[in-house]
């Protein structure tokens, strides 16, 4: 009978250890409960955030909101969602606002403000370290956190 409570310290400790050091489990997407978005596929999210497309599956136009340069967690979810880092990021839409094709996200101050946007606009898109519990977003996107 020792050997039970030495297993369950053994399987906490080890679920401690595998938990991110910032705390958060995953990143969502969240898009505005009204926009008919149920969910979406890494991919899909990807080709918004860069530009390859402008729409939702339902057609919508889609707004991809942003976080400031030097975020950690716009670093975090870019990396995630398009396997690129920051700079390989910045460096493709300078590339793509020379030659006219495409434009970055819309940058928000802070997730609160992404909150905001995508509470009251239909089209918006936005990223969060957690699940903001809000009625007015839907989370069509959980995004595990490799460590």
């Amino acid at each position: 009978m020792r050997v039970l409570p030495a297993l369950l310290c053994a399987f906490l400790s080890l679920t401690a250890f595998a938990q991110p050091q910032d705390g958060a489990r995953s990143l969502v997407v969240i898009v505005n409960a009204k926009s008919g978005v149920r969910s979406m596929s890494d991919k899909e999210v990807a080709d918004l955030y860069l530009g390859r497309a402008r729409t939702f599956a339902t057609g919508q136009f889609a707004l991809p909101l942003d976080l400031p340069a030097g975020t950690p967690l716009r670093s975090r979810f870019l990396q995630e969602v398009t396997g690129r880092g920051v700079a390989e990021i910045d460096a493709y839409f300078a590339q793509q606002l020379f030659a006219g094709r495409r434009t970055p996200p819309q940058v928000m101050p802070d997730t609160a403000a992404v909150i905001d946007m995508v509470r009251n606009h239909p089209g918006a898109i936005g990223y969060l370290d957690r699940d903001p519990a809000d009625p007015g977003v839907r989370v069509v996107l959980m995004i595990p956190l490799r460590q």
